[in-house]
């Protein structure tokens, strides 16, 4: 949190020297109105995630990486890879037969817009605790985003899984439409 504060701290002050820049630039001859700045919200897909580790070896080749938002919320991706696709949606469906709300159901599509797997989105009871399950077969493994807060999963698939940006065990090729 203390990082964050200090990387605003940093950006004000050179906006404002930018700005400051851009007044002494129209001085020295520019017609008014031709500079300005602007200050932008930034857009959400500006969210960091960072890595707070990392393990595998488990049952079934899996592995998870633990994250943290730069508002505290905690989030988790694994994967597993089990004999085949049909044992991969099987296991998919088990872990969200007790959701208290299924939010979404559909196909998993990669980049060429094939369909590799299926992908629900919902939300379960974990130790007296309600998260966020987005999780998605593709071909024979399953992989999984639990998070406290359903809008950062949301935006850790679409901004970093989507990119293929997930670390060490980047996911290629994955969407949903």
């Amino acid at each position: 949190m203390r990082s964050v504060a200090i990387k605003i701290v940093i950006a004000a002050s050179v906006l404002i020297t930018i700005g400051i820049s851009l007044r002494n630039l129209s001085t020295l001859g520019a017609t008014p109105g031709e500079f300005g700045v602007f200050l932008v919200q930034p857009a959400t897909s500006i969210l960091q995630f960072e890595e707070l580790g990392h393990a595998c070896g488990g049952p079934n080749h899996s592995w998870v990486t633990g994250y943290i938002t730069y508002n505290g919320k905690r989030l988790s991706l694994s994967a597993a890879t089990y004999s085949s696709q049909s044992e991969a949606a099987h296991v998919l469906r088990s872990r969200v037969q007790g959701a208290t709300r299924i939010q979404e159901t559909g196909a998993r599509y990669n980049q060429e817009g094939r369909i590799v797997g299926e992908r629900v989105v919902a939300l379960v009871d974990v130790e007296d605790k309600e998260l966020a399950l987005i999780a998605w077969t593709q071909d024979e493994s399953l992989f999984a985003i639990e998070s406290e807060s359903l809008q950062c999963g949301m935006e850790f698939e679409r901004t970093r899984i989507e990119a293929g940006d997930a670390g060490p065990h980047a996911i290629a090729g994955s969407s949903h439409k």
